[in-house]
C-alpha cells in the first residue's frame, strides 16, 4: 500500500511512479523504485518534492521503467533550460481525443492551403515575406505548429502504449 506523505509536492515524477505502482508493486515506493531504476533512493525523493533536478539519462531511465514517455516531454517543456523556450508542453489523452485533436488540426491547416500557395509564390518572387503577406505568414505558421503539436501529442500516445499499437498492427 502507497504512504501518502502530506508534506509532499506530488511533482510530475511522483505522479509518474504512483501510477506505475498500479501494475508494478515494488514501485510503490521510493525503495522498490530506487532499485528498479537504479537511482539513489535519497536522490529519487528529493527529484520527486522537487528540491533536485533530474539528469537527461534520469529521466530516460524513470520514463522507460514507470512507462512514462511524457515524463521526457515533460523535463524538456519544464526543466531545461533550452526546452522551456522551445519544446511545447504536451498532453497524453486518450486515443479518440488525441486523433480528434490530430484531424482537426490538420483539417484547419488544410483550410489554408489556397494562403499557403499565394505565401509560397510571393516568397518565391520576391526572395522574402513583406508588408500584407506578414500576417498570412503568421497564421501559416501558427497552423503548422499546431499540426505539429498534435501530431507529437498523438505519437506520446502511441509510445505509452506500445503493447496495444503492436497487438493492432499484427492484427490489421
Amino acid at each position: 500500500m502507497l504512504k501518502k506523505s502530506t508534506n509532499e509536492t506530488c511533482n510530475a515524477y511522483r505522479k509518474a511512479r504512483i501510477k506505475a505502482s498500479s501494475c508494478n508493486e515494488r514501485l510503490s515506493s521510493r525503495e522498490g523504485a530506487s532499485e528498479i531504476c537504479g537511482i539513489d533512493r535519497t536522490r529519487l525523493a528529493r527529484i520527486e518534492i522537487g528540491t533536485k533536478t533530474p539528469y537527461p539519462e534520469e529521466i530516460l531511465i524513470l520514463a522507460d521503467k514507470y512507462n512514462a514517455p511524457e515524463l521526457k516531454n515533460w523535463y524538456c517543456s519544464h526543466e531545461c533550460p533550452i526546452g522551456k523556450e522551445t519544446v511545447p508542453c504536451l498532453t497524453v489523452t486518450n486515443v479518440d481525443r488525441a486523433v480528434f485533436n490530430f484531424t482537426a488540426a490538420y483539417i484547419n491547416l488544410k483550410r489554408g492551403e489556397a494562403e499557403i500557395e499565394e505565401l509560397a509564390i510571393h516568397a518565391a518572387k520576391s526572395g522574402t515575406v513583406t508588408g500584407d503577406f506578414m500576417p498570412l505568414l503568421r497564421r501559416t505558421m501558427e497552423r503548422a505548429e499546431l499540426l505539429s503539436v498534435r501530431s507529437q501529442e498523438l505519437s506520446l500516445w502511441a509510445e505509452k502504449n506500445k503493447e496495444f499499437t503492436e497487438k493492432a498492427g499484427e492484427n490489421g
